[in-house]
């Protein structure tokens, strides 16, 4: 082989080497930039519909603040027809009595005539023509004369009176009933302005409404665009953990030499950096190698954790806690690869989450032995171990029996 091809062989390979070790970071590089694009997309996008909402409650607020006050206005206007609708009732009483009062008038007239009529046909006799002249002259003596004359004279008194009586009442008869009547106009005129108004500010009133009912759809459309968005930021910030933590992952494992080339001497089980104190009557050591626990024993998201999540270790090889034989090893929906450990005391161990198993049924382990490779199988949020301890069938708290 000549030095020419020897050399273009060299070549070859390093671009291949470059190839195979450049473009999957390449392209891990642009998945990532994907991602954090969408993200950064996502944001502006929330940031956006959070102004336009701001602006929308605003409107919102105004439009109430309208509504109350065309509330009170019309309110007031209702109060207005009805006091209107009282006072014209309250007329058409009084027109009535004044009727009623008419009537007694008349008849009060007819009377006087009629005493005036008699006391003419008494004083006449038999003479209908005779008046108060006649009277007079008809007197036989000087003494007649004289009773005569003041009988004439308290007559025409009375007739006087009750001719000035009959005058002022017809006179005050007529006041009263055109002023009642002007008075019944005038109401009957508010009222109808009133009701024109109510209708008017009644038309204002719904087209307020018919605006509000637009921006509240306007409201409830965006927050649901809204949780949508940020359904999907959550999302996309856990795929970029995701991806994060199964690049790490790949990593180690790249570095990771195998169950049979690794055991307790090797990887020894840590405290995660979060634990509460030791609890030194412990015979258990921890399941990982450091890490931080993120999740406790107890309610969750409207169920209850039976176990402790360790995510974040220094390593991924996940450790049995003590001693024992392998009871379980396969896949359980929910917790993905599981493995359980009788530690023929009354303890079993589970190991839920796995992202590979490295035991097998019925198989002893050794504390401290690794069993498996922690991972996201299964109903998972991301890379960590779901540990869970029984005593003799019953659910403990890995807490009160791990160092």
């Amino acid at each position: 082989m000549n030095k020419a091809l020897r050399y273009r062989l060299i070549l070859i390979l390093i671009l291949i080497v470059l190839i195979i070790v450049i473009l999957p970071n390449e392209m891990k590089g642009e998945v990532k930039a994907s991602v954090a694009d969408k993200i950064e997309e996502n944001q502006g996008e929330i940031a956006e519909l959070n102004r336009e909402t701001e602006r929308i409650s605003e409107e919102l607020l105004q439009k109430n603040a309208q509504l109350l006050e065309k509330d009170k206005e019309l309110g007031q206007i209702q109060q207005g027809i009805e006091k209107a609708e009282r006072e014209i009732t309250e007329t058409e009483e009084e027109l009535a009595q004044l009727n009623e009062d008419r009537s007694e008038l008349e008849e009060r007239i007819g009377k006087r005539e009629e005493i005036m009529s008699n006391r003419l046909r008494s004083m006449q006799r038999n003479d209908i023509n005779w008046g108060y002249f006649e009277v007079l002259l008809n007197a036989e003596n000087f003494l007649d004369f004289i009773s005569n004359l003041t009988a004439v004279t308290t007559i025409m008194e009375q007739d006087q009176n009750i001719q000035q009586a009959q005058k002022v009442d017809l006179k005050e008869q007529i006041y009263l009933k055109e002023k009642i009547t002007a008075q019944q106009t005038q109401l009957e005129k508010q009222l109808i302005d009133l009701e024109r108004e109510n209708v008017k500010l009644a038309k204002q009133i719904d087209e307020i409404e018919q605006v509000e009912k637009v921006l509240e759809n306007e409201l409830e459309a965006n927050q649901i665009t809204l949780d949508q968005l940020q359904a999907e930021q959550e999302k996309l910030e856990q795929e970029k953990i995701e991806e994060e933590e199964i690049a790490q992952f790949s990593q180690e494992r790249t570095n990771y030499d195998g169950p049979e080339h690794g055991n307790a001497s090797q990887r020894n089980a840590t405290r995660p950096s979060n634990a509460p104190a030791q609890n030194r009557d412990s015979n258990f050591i921890w399941p990982t190698i450091g890490g931080v626990i993120t999740s406790y024993q107890g309610p969750r998201w409207g169920s209850f954790h039976k176990g402790i999540d360790i995510a974040r270790p220094d390593d991924y090889s996940i450790l049995a806690a003590d001693g024992g034989i392998v009871s379980f090893s396969g896949w359980i929906n929910g917790y993905g690869n599981t493995i359980e450990i009788d530690h023929q005391n009354g303890y079993t161990t589970q190991y839920a989450h796995l992202e590979s198993i490295h035991v097998t049924v019925g198989q002893q382990v050794n504390q401290g032995d690794i069993i498996g490779i922690m991972g996201t199988t299964g109903r998972s949020t991301g890379i960590h171990l779901d540990f869970e301890v029984y005593y003799r069938g019953e659910l403990r708290d890995p807490m009160d029996v791990l160092p």
